[in-house]
C-alpha cells in the first residue's frame, strides 16, 4: 500500500470513528471505544504526515467533545444520585 493511500485511510477512519461515537452513545462502551480509536488514529496520522488534514482535525474535535460529554454526564448523574441519597455500590 502506498503512503498516500495509507494517509487517506487513516484520516478517513479518524473522522468516521469520531462521527460513529455519537450514535453509539446508547451503548456507552462502544461509543467510548470509537472515540478513543479516533484519537489514536489522529495521533498516528500526526506521526505519518507533517501537514494537517481537515478530516483528522474534525475527527479529533468530535472525539474529544464526545469524551467531555460522557464525563460531564457521569458527573451529573453522580451528583444527582448523591442528592437523592442513592449509593449503587453500597450493599443492602
Amino acid at each position: 500500500m502506498k503512503k498516500d493511500d495509507k494517509e487517506k485511510l487513516v484520516s478517513l477512519g479518524c473522522l468516521l470513528l469520531g462521527i460513529l461515537a455519537y450514535p453509539l452513545t446508547c451503548i456507552w462502551y462502544l461509543g467510548f471505544t470509537c472515540a478513543i480509536g479516533s484519537i489514536v488514529l489522529g495521533f498516528y496520522y500526526g506521526k505519518l504526515e507533517t501537514k494537517t488534514d481537515r478530516r483528522v482535525i474534525a475527527g479529533l474535535m468530535l472525539s474529544v467533545l464526545y469524551l467531555v460529554m460522557v464525563l460531564l454526564f457521569a458527573i451529573f448523574i453522580g451528583l444527582y444520585w448523591g442528592k437523592l441519597g442513592i449509593n449503587p455500590w453500597k450493599a443492602k
